[in-house]
């Protein structure tokens, strides 16, 4: 692969692994093959982006033992149905440290969900699937280069080699039971996936087959399969990746969470503010827990009962969360329902698993609990000092974007404002092409973004060069454009760089289009070679007999059929194109060229 050197253009900016030459022939698809440049990248700050919505907090959640050495209020109902099970012992720091799904876990408030972010600088490939390895897909970063520099944020005697990191990102690349530690699904959430779209839509909780359940944990025991694939973004340039998941969801499905929250917010007690009921009603629930697991109450709750009421409400949506958290209805003769608490022995398969999906739905609405109480902390500032939460959770957003290189301490915020911001946000798409965000714009990032793309993804160097252009244009209309990128858009031009809009000039001077000289659409796929290379020729013979604009005529020509010919990634025409250019283009030798009679006018 063509890593050579720092290349850098009349305008200093801080990229390597150019290669001029492979620059230049960017059309040639041979020359793309051997070189198996990585695809289009991104800039941290697009990564950040791309691993959560930047409009939602992920979090770090630390969970500790409730203390019930001392006496403690008792659950919100009374007994019924008497059961003679014994209490099972209470969840141990061991059980609470896994809890959270992994260590590199963050929590989601707004989604109920959690999402991996794993990242390292290792000279070692990461863990691929071998599902990944045997798909198609686009080539890997060239490993070697990459092994050369731990972090692109580390300075050699030298400097830094490039501005900063320029990730990739492949689907599904990863798969986590090779992470360390390796996450792996619980059973009650691979029993749950057969019941997805029924709960997105309407919830019918079915009773869990034991035996079913112990055949699935034997099975897999004997045959190692694939987890949940994770997404991986690798930087091109030094040592450091990162492995996503995408939202893992809550034990609480999103759908009866929301509607919870609504209900709550929607029934307030007499006296009472929506937040109140809200942090009363998943408190409720979070008690339930406690008192099944860490009390081992065996007792039935009474839907009826006025402080279950108070608390929440006996709507469908409640009957529904609760049985996810593996309670059950039950009706006897002469009582009234009862919800009999999920069996959360040790000694059964799927005791094993109801304890660890309530001890993760208890995570998961302490963790929840604790960001509503900082968000609304003048109503909850009693409540807080009253109870301590065993469950603290710590924005991960600084963590993660220092990692990454994504910080603003690393990558500047707000250069853009007013209304050239609200501008250049219209053109979207070009600052998705770039792997840029607009709101971490700066010259030279801009510069660096647009050089990195067509290093590492030759093949779409039209599209990046438009969207460079579209950029630096709109900045140059608001008389607010540095120099150095007016200085780098008239280099490239000066490579012979063009923009999609000048590839759609290039066919119209040729005579192309429904209503021009040929009625021919250009249509790259429709249109063979040899009938652009004549109506190229044609336009030149044109141009011979316009003794005003004829030379601009000609040259417009000439420079039409070399875009449409690197567009199309022809060298039979660029050779067509260069032997033409080798020649001084008087009409006696252009006729010689074209081999065409010299006399009379053109047809």
């Amino acid at each position: 692969m063509a890593f050579i050197h720092t290349s850098k253009s009349s305008v200093d900016v801080t990229i390597d692994g150019r290669g001029d030459y492979e620059e230049k022939h960017w059309w040639d698809p041979a020359l793309r093959d051997e070189e198996m440049r990585p695809g289009p990248g991104m800039i941290p700050t697009m990564l950040a982006q791309e691993l959560h919505d930047p409009h939602y907090s992920l979090f770090s959640v630390h969970v500790s033992n409730p203390d019930y050495t001392k006496a403690a209020n008792g659950p919100p109902a009374t007994p019924i149905f008497p059961s003679t099970a014994p209490a099972p012992p209470p969840p141990t720091d061991s059980d609470l440290k896994t809890a959270v799904p992994h260590p590199n876990a963050y929590y989601c408030p707004k989604e109920n969900g959690w999402v991996i972010l794993s990242w390292e600088s290792s000279s070692l490939s990461p863990p691929y699937a071998k599902s990944f390895r045997a798909s198609r897909h686009q080539p890997l970063p060239d490993q070697e280069r990459r092994r050369r520099r731990p972090s692109c944020l580390e300075y050699g005697l030298s400097g830094p080699a490039n501005k900063t990191h320029h990730f990739h990102k492949y689907e599904k690349a990863v798969d986590p039971h090779k992470l360390t530690p390796p996450f792996r699904m619980e059973e009650w959430e691979v029993t749950e996936k057969r019941r997805v779209q029924t709960i997105n839509e309407d919830i019918d909780i079915e009773p869990i087959d034991r035996k079913g359940l112990d055949s699935l944990s034997e099975a897999d025991g004997s045959a190692e399969q694939e987890g949940r694939l994770l997404d991986l973004y690798i930087c091109c340039q030094c040592s450091l990746y990162c492995v996503a998941s995408g939202v893992i969801p809550g034990v609480i499905p999103r759908k009866c969470f929301d509607e919870f929250i609504r209900d709550r917010r929607s029934s307030t007690p007499l006296g009472k503010s929506g937040e109140i009921a809200v942090h009363e009603g998943l408190d409720t629930i979070r008690r339930i827990i406690e008192n099944r697991l860490w009390k081992g109450e065996i007792r039935f709750l009474r839907p009826d009962r006025p402080q279950f009421q108070s608390k929440l409400g006996w709507t469908s949506n409640v009957k529904q969360t609760l049985e996810v958290l593996g309670f059950t209805v039950e009706i006897s003769k002469n009582q009234p329902a009862g919800l009999r608490p999920p069996p959360t022995d040790l000694s059964s398969t799927v005791g094993r698993m109801n304890r660890r999906r309530l001890l993760r739905a208890w995570v998961e609405v302490s963790a929840w609990v604790a960001d509503f109480e900082h968000l609304n902390a003048s109503q909850f500032k009693d409540i807080s000092e009253k109870k301590a939460s065993c469950v603290q959770i710590e924005n991960a957003r600084e963590m993660y974007q220092i990692a990454l290189g994504a910080h603003p301490s690393q990558i500047t915020r707000g250069k853009l404002s007013g209304t050239l911001l609200q501008t250049v946000q219209l053109h979207g798409q070009d600052w998705q092409n770039l792997g840029l965000t607009p709101m971490s714009y700066s010259s030279e990032l801009l510069a660096f973004a647009y050089y990195a793309q067509v290093r590492c993804d030759p093949a779409k160097t039209v599209e990046y060069f438009t969207s460079f252009s579209n950029i630096v244009g709109v900045m140059q209309s608001f008389r607010g454009c540095p120099q150095s990128l007016l200085e780098i858009l008239a280099t490239e031009r000066s490579r012979g760089r063009f923009t999609l809009q000048d590839l759609n000039r290039a066919a119209t001077i040729l005579g192309l289009g429904e209503n021009n000289l040929l009625s021919v659409e250009y249509n790259e796929a429709d249109v063979p070679e040899e009938f652009l290379e004549n109506a190229w020729k044609a336009c030149v013979k044109r141009s011979w007999w316009e003794p005003v604009a004829g030379a601009e005529m000609l040259r417009s020509a000439n420079e039409a059929f070399r875009m449409l010919a690197e567009a199309r990634g022809s060298g039979s025409l660029l050779r067509v194109w260069e032997s033409g250019m080798s020649r001084a283009m008087t009409p006696e030798k252009a006729y010689d060229t074209f081999e065409s009679p010299g006399e009379g006018q053109p047809d």
